[in-house]
């Protein structure tokens, strides 16, 4: 018996078939790859449903597709997916947060800290955002913000770990994906 995720990648794949040049099928049937942890076809479908999609759009499926090259560790393309997203109008919490992270992870601690600035100004009470912040801060020195921002994300629940093992990440990017798009039909989980 098939789960609710394959029954939906058979689903959308039988909708591309239909119609190729539907961003839509290849959005979602990205997004539940992403779930299942198969980035490389995550990444392949949200490409091309940004290839085909419109504007409004596409600022959600460069952040679902940046998140997916985070979880991989591809953190220079994750960047630019999350930028492009910014620069497309997508300017929530989540995605300074998962871009501030991955600047973390690549050393540039300058520009984590900015982003996750920007993250908490936006959603003051989102203790990952706080957590990635520590980290940032931490590593370049333990100041008073620093040690601010640890007591903060406990205060709002968040798990504290170093940032580097792949439960931190995944809890980092949190869900995939980001958004419903065009009607996505959600699987059920169980």
């Amino acid at each position: 018996m098939k789960n609710d995720f394959d029954q939906a990648i058979e689903e959308y794949s039988v909708a591309i078939r239909l119609d190729d040049m539907n961003f839509s099928p290849y959005a979602n049937r990205g997004a539940t790859y992403g779930i299942l942890g198969k980035y490389d076809l995550a990444i392949e479908d949200l490409s091309k449903a940004i290839q085909l999609g419109q504007k409004c759009v596409c600022a959600s499926l460069y952040y679902d597709r940046g998140k997916a090259y985070a979880l991989q560790g591809r953190y220079g393309l994750a960047i630019d997916g999350f930028t492009t997203a910014i620069q497309s109008g997508h300017k929530d919490c989540d995605v300074y947060r998962a871009r501030g992270f991955a600047y973390f992870r690549m050393g540039n601690h300058g520009k984590a800290v900015a982003d996750l600035d920007e993250a908490i100004k936006i959603d003051p009470k989102n203790g990952g955002a706080y957590y990635c912040r520590w980290l940032a801060q931490s590593k370049k020195e333990m100041s008073a913000q620093a040690k601010a921002d640890f007591v903060k994300a406990r205060e709002l629940g968040f798990a504290t770990g170093d940032g580097n093992k792949p439960e931190d990440q995944k809890i980092i990017m949190w869900d995939f994906p980001s958004q419903p798009v065009a009607g996505r039909a959600q699987p059920k989980t169980r």
